[in-house]
């Protein structure tokens, strides 16, 4: 009988087609996004690829100022870094820290990005501390002062900041032969975290000082 042949003949031919139809969609999915392929494919495939990138702890250098842009159609560069030297210049620091050379070091912490940053200036000549800067830029000024009040909560051994310039969402913390000061900007969408080593750190006032200085930069 030829009908039992037939029909293994056309579930043979049909097991080939579903097997070379899922192999083809296989090939396209792992197939970079091609540069006519759309922004979306191209997007996807960028995100994909910063979600497995390693955080990046380390970076305590000032940023680069460069334009964010891609000569790859469909895609947009990262932003930079938020710039710290602008409100914290080495020229403070070294008066604050005279008669020594400054190195910059690294700051562990949050991940840098283009909305925090952070720099810390340190002794060469001295297993110091230093000064070191965190900077969060946020979207309005009421945010920056809002963020402010969130951090009471993560550092310890706050205290209110008085005699100062700086709004009553300042305050200070110390902990482990470190003071900071936690304030936002006067009048931008910044809020900031002060720390300074007790080697240079003794007063309080020349911090403070210092501090509202920040706050004042435009």
């Amino acid at each position: 009988m030829t009908f039992p042949t037939a029909a293994t003949r056309t579930l043979v031919f049909l097991s080939t087609c579903v097997f070379l139809a899922m192999a083809s969609c296989a090939d396209e999915a792992n197939e970079p996004a091609s540069d006519d392929a759309g922004s979306d494919a191209t997007q996807a495939q960028t995100s994909d690829e910063q979600a497995m990138a390693p955080l990046d702890f380390e970076s305590a250098e000032p940023a680069e100022e460069h334009v964010a842009t891609s000569t790859k159609r469909g895609t947009i560069a990262a932003l930079p870094p938020l710039s710290v030297e602008s409100f914290l210049p080495r020229a403070d620091v070294q008066e604050f820290i005279p008669d020594t050379p400054l190195d910059i070091a690294p700051l562990p912490g949050q991940r840098v990005g283009a909305d925090y940053n952070a720099l810390r200036y340190s002794p060469r000549e001295a297993n110091a501390f230093g000064i070191a800067l965190q900077v969060w830029r946020t979207d309005t000024p009421e945010a920056a002062r809002e963020r402010v009040e969130t951090m009471r909560e993560q550092f310890l051994n706050t205290a209110e900041l008085s005699e100062s310039s700086h709004s009553d969402a300042a305050f200070t913390s110390e902990r482990a032969g470190i003071r900071t000061i936690v304030f936002p900007s006067a009048e931008r969408s910044y809020a900031f975290a002060l720390s300074c080593g007790l080697d240079h750190c003794r007063n309080w006032r020349p911090l403070i000082k210092l501090s509202e200085t920040i706050a004042s930069r435009q």
